[in-house]
C-alpha cells in the first residue's frame, strides 16, 4: 500500500508539473504568446522597439522600431555588434537609403519624412542564449534583452 500511495504522488506531481508547462506555452514562454511580447523604450530617447523577448533559433522573428517625426534630414540607427553577431537579417521595411559595417555594428540611413517611422526588421537567430541587442540613435542606446532558444 505505501509503494501505491507514493506512485500516486508521484503521478499527481507529474500532472502539475505537465499542466504548469502547457500553461507557460499557452502564455508564450517559449514562443510567441502574451508573455513573450515586449516593448522597449527609455524616457528620453526618439526611440522604442517592439519585439519578443522569448525566440527560437532559426525561426523568424521580428523587431518594429517606431522614430517620432524629426526635423531632420536623414535618420541614423546602428545595430549593435551582438544584433550583427546572433542574427540574419532577411528584411528592412522600409528599405534603408544606405547601410554599412563601419564599426561596430550595422549602420542604417533611412530618408526623414513628414509623419513618424515605422522600421520593420525581420530576422533569423543564429544561435540561442541570452542577447543584449543595442540598437543605437547617435549617442542613446535601447537595449533590447532576448532569450533565444534552441
Amino acid at each position: 500500500m505505501r509503494f501505491q500511495e507514493r506512485s500516486w504522488r508521484v503521478r499527481h506531481a507529474g500532472s502539475i508539473l505537465l499542466a504548469i508547462f502547457i500553461l507557460l506555452g499557452l502564455s508564450g514562454v517559449f514562443s510567441r504568446g502574451v508573455l513573450s511580447a515586449a516593448r522597449a523604450e527609455r524616457d528620453g530617447l526618439q526611440l522604442s522597439a517592439d519585439y519578443e523577448r522569448f525566440q527560437r533559433r532559426g525561426a523568424q522573428t521580428q523587431f518594429a522600431l517606431q522614430i517620432p517625426k524629426q526635423p531632420e534630414d536623414e535618420i541614423w540607427l546602428r545595430l549593435g555588434p551582438a544584433f550583427q553577431d546572433t542574427y540574419d537579417i532577411e528584411a528592412i521595411q522600409p528599405p534603408p537609403a544606405r547601410s554599412d559595417t563601419r564599426g561596430n555594428g550595422i549602420n542604417l540611413y533611412f530618408e526623414a519624412t513628414d509623419a513618424d517611422i515605422q522600421i520593420t526588421i525581420r530576422a533569423r537567430p543564429r544561435r540561442f542564449g541570452a542577447v543584449n541587442v543595442d540598437i543605437a540613435r547617435y549617442t542613446d542606446t535601447l537595449q533590447v534583452p532576448v532569450l533565444i532558444y534552441p
